[in-house]
C-alpha cells in the first residue's frame, strides 16, 4: 500500500521539484499573503484508513510578489500535518503556516443554518406561548384557550427536540484552515503554477458495516444477503469533489514490536492479544456474488487484496464533509439453516443459524451487523468469522419453541459398605415446529465433567447425542406442525465424607 501512495505520488508530481518538508515556523507569511484569495488545494488521491487519511493534491496558484521575493498561498485542512510541497518547475526555498478562513458555503452548512434559525425562532415562540398561558391561567373562563396553547407548546418542542436530532447529522463545521506560504527560489515568468500537495488527517477515518438479511426456502435452505458498507467519517472543513477515493483495512497507531514475556513455571501469566492483531490473524473471506447477483448488479468498487492490506476503491469519486455511508460489496450466500436452541433453567428459545464458510477469494473486515429475517428487523450482533468460517444467529424464531421439563433432583446414599452420596437430575425439552416446513435442529448442551477422581459423573440421553467440544449435541429434524423430544439425565457419585454440593445449569 505504501508502494502505490508513493506510485501515486510520482504521478501528479511528475517533472515536480524536489519535495519540501514543511516544518512549522512561527514566523508570519514571508509577503502580503493577502494579495490574492488563497487557493484550496482538491484532494485527488485519498487513503483512508479506520483512523486517519492520506491526501495528494493538485493546485493551481497565483504567482505573488513581494521585493525580489515570488511565493504562493495555499489553503490545507487545519489538521493537516506531514505536510509535503512540489512546485511543478521551481524550487521551494522557505515555508511557513499561518491560519485562513475556509469557504463554508456548502449544502451541509446551509442545511445548519436554516436549522438552527428554525430552532431560534421555536424558541422564542415557546417562551411567549407559556408567557401567554401564565397570564391566562387565573381566569376559569379561559381554560380552552391555556389548553390550546400548551398544545402548541409541545408541537414546537416536539419539532425542536426533532431539529435538535437533525443538527448531529450536520455537525458544526471547521471555520478555519491552514495557511502555507511557499518562498520560490526563483521569479517566475508565469502568473500561475502547478502545485502538487501530500498530508495526513487525523480527522478522517472508516470503520466497516454489514446488513444481512435471511429468506428461509421450502428446502431447508436459506438465501443469506450480505451487504459491506463503509462508513467514513469526513472532516477536514472541504468536501472533496473529485477525490479517487481507498478504503485501507488498516490502522495507524504504534509500530514497535511487542514485549518479550518471561516465562517461568509455576507463575501463572495471561496475555490478551490486541483485537486488530487477532483479526489480522485470521484473514476473513467471503465467496464471490453468485451468478445472480452479478447479472443484478455492477461492482460498487474495485477490490484489491494483494497487498499487505486489503483496499476497496469505490467507482464514484467525491466525499463530503460529515458521515457518508459507502456501498463497497455484496454477495448472497445459499446456506443450510439450523435452528438451535441451548437450553437452560431460564432459557428456552430456539434461534435461527446459518453458517458459512469462506473459499479465500475475497476479504471482508469485521464489524457490527444489522440482522433480518425477510426484511424484518431483528437485531445486531458482529460479525467476525474464525477458522474460516462464520456463524450468523438471526435471533429467537417465535414459530419454533422449546418446552423445558425439569424433574425436581434426587438426592440421597447408596450402599452399606462405603456408603456414597447420590445426585440426579433429569430434563425433557420438546420441541415444537409451527412452520410449514420442515426445520432442522441442533439442541446442545454443557457435557457434564468431574474435576475430582473421586467423583463419578454419568449422563444418560434419549435419543442418543454426540460429543463436540466439551457439549453434548443431538440433531434432529422436525416435521411441519409436529414435536420431538429430548430427554437428558445426570448422575453424580461421591464418597459420603466429600464436602460436595453440586448445581446443575
Amino acid at each position: 500500500m505504501q508502494k502505490r501512495l508513493l506510485l501515486c505520488l510520482a504521478c501528479l508530481c511528475l517533472s515536480f521539484a524536489s519535495p519540501v518538508q514543511v516544518q512549522p515556523a512561527p514566523a508570519g507569511p514571508a509577503g502580503p499573503a493577502d494579495q490574492a484569495t488563497p487557493v484550496a488545494a482538491q484532494p485527488q488521491k485519498v487513503l483512508v484508513t479506520y483512523n486517519g487519511a492520506s491526501v495528494l493534491a493538485q493546485a493551481s496558484v497565483p504567482v505573488q510578489k513581494d521585493g525580489k521575493n515570488a511565493f504562493f498561498t495555499l489553503l490545507l485542512p487545519e489538521d493537516a500535518s506531514d505536510v509535503t510541497l512540489h512546485a511543478e518547475g521551481h524550487e521551494i526555498s522557505r515555508i511557513a503556516e499561518g491560519t485562513a478562513m475556509l469557504p463554508t458555503a456548502t449544502p451541509a452548512s446551509d442545511m445548519r443554518a436554516r436549522l438552527l434559525l428554525e430552532k431560534s425562532v421555536l424558541d422564542g415562540r415557546v417562551s411567549a406561548l407559556k408567557a401567554q398561558a401564565k397570564e391566562i391561567f387565573k381566569d376559569p373562563s379561559k381554560t380552552a384557550k391555556v389548553e390550546e396553547l400548551y398544545a402548541a407548546v409541545a408541537s414546537a418542542e416536539a419539532r425542536i427536540e426533532h431539529i435538535n436530532a437533525a443538527l448531529k447529522r450536520f455537525p458544526a463545521q471547521k471555520a478555519t484552515g491552514r495557511l502555507v506560504t511557499a518562498v520560490l527560489a526563483d521569479a517566475p515568468s508565469q502568473a500561475t503554477i502547478k502545485v502538487a500537495c501530500g498530508y495526513t488527517l487525523s480527522s478522517c477515518g472508516w470503520t466497516p458495516s454489514y446488513a444481512i438479511d435471511c429468506v428461509p426456502g421450502k428446502d431447508g435452505m436459506g438465501e443469506i444477503s450480505v451487504r459491506l458498507e463503509a462508513n467514513v467519517v469526513q472532516r477536514s472543513g472541504m468536501d472533496w469533489a473529485e477525490a479517487e477515493l481507498t478504503l485501507v483495512s488498516a490502522d495507524t497507531g504504534a509500530t514497535g514490536l511487542p514485549n518479550l514475556h518471561s516465562w517461568v513455571v509455576g507463575e501463572e501469566h495471561v496475555y490478551r492479544s490486541n483485537r486488530r492483531e487477532m483479526e489480522d490473524a485470521a484473514p476473513m473471506a467471503m465467496e464471490e456474488a453468485s451468478p445472480r447477483m452479478r447479472k443484478a448488479a455492477a461492482p460498487q468498487a474495485q477490490a484489491h487484496t494483494s497487498g499487505s492490506y486489503a483496499s476497496w476503491t469505490p467507482y464514484a469519486k467525491g466525499l463530503k464533509q460529515g458521515e457518508n455511508r459507502v456501498l463497497i460489496a455484496s454477495d448472497t450466500w445459499k446456506e443450510r439453516l439450523v435452528w438451535r436452541a441451548r437450553p437452560l433453567n431460564r432459557d428456552a428459545r430456539v434461534f435461527l443459524t446459518c453458517e458459512h464458510e469462506f473459499d479465500g477469494k475475497a476479504y471482508w473486515p469485521a464489524g457490527p451487523a444489522r440482522l433480518s429475517v425477510e426484511g424484518v428487523a431483528v437485531g445486531q450482533t458482529s460479525f467476525a468469522p474464525a477458522k474460516g468460517k462464520v456463524l450468523v444467529s438471526f435471533g429467537p424464531d417465535p414459530r419454533v419453541t422449546l418446552a423445558a421439563a425439569t424433574e425436581p433432583r434426587k438426592s440421597g446414599t447408596e450402599g452399606f459398605i462405603g456408603t456414597k452420596k447420590v445426585w440426579e437430575w433429569a430434563w425433557t425439552y420438546t420441541v415444537r415446529n409451527d412452520r410449514e416446513t420442515p426445520v432442522s435442529l441442533r439442541i446442545e448442551r454443557p457435557l457434564p465433567q468431574s474435576a475430582d477422581k473421586e467423583v463419578l459423573v454419568e449422563h444418560t440421553e434419549e435419543p442418543a447425542a454426540r460429543t463436540e467440544d466439551k457439549a453434548l449435541v443431538w440433531e434432529l429434524a422436525c416435521a411441519p406442525r409436529k414435536s420431538v423430544a429430548i430427554r437428558h439425565g445426570v448422575k453424580v457419585t461421591a464418597p459420603e465424607k466429600k464436602d460436595l454440593s453440586p448445581s446443575a445449569p
